[in-house]
């Protein structure tokens, strides 16, 4: 099974691991509520990938989803701020996943996620076309956010 953000620490001390183990009870518990819970995300990303984990998945020599570009995608959704809609799940060619908000053909971003946990974000908001890379270290960029924000007013 794949592991999820819960079992990444950015802290070692006994305090920052309190605040760990309580951080992870309360998403356990805000995802047994239906408004709070990606485990609708997380079952798509699951099918996804269980049809794009063999090499040549799509039949033109697609590469494979790998098992950290998944763990690195359940991480992403499971940093999503609560209550935030949730993204529509695929995989693309180059093995990463990716994670589109849609409003309409005019409204839309789409963010991949990579073995080495690369943000590739491209959005269309009416006439502008923001594109651009980050680094997720465990924590959605404010510039992800930002773009969410945008496609979904």
């Amino acid at each position: 099974m794949i592991a999820s953000s819960g079992n990444f620490e950015s802290g070692f001390s006994d305090a920052a691991k309190a605040i760990k183990a309580e951080r992870v009870s309360a998403r356990r518990h805000m995802n047994q509520l239906a408004t709070f819970s990606i485990d609708p995300a997380i079952r798509e990303l699951l099918s996804v990938w269980n049809n794009c984990r063999t090499p040549n998945w799509d039949g033109y020599g697609a590469t494979s989803v790998s098992e950290t570009t998944v763990r690195n995608a359940v991480a992403l959704l499971e940093a999503l701020p609560l209550g935030w809609p949730l993204p529509s799940i695929g995989s693309e060619p180059d093995g990463h996943i990716t994670l589109e908000w849609y409003q309409n053909p005019r409204q839309l971003l789409s963010v991949s996620i990579d073995e080495n946990s690369s943000l590739y974000y491209a959005a269309i908001l009416g006439n502008e076309d923001p594109r651009g890379t980050c680094r997720f270290d465990r924590e959605v960029p404010e510039t992800i956010l930002y773009w969410i924000r945008r496609v979904l007013r």
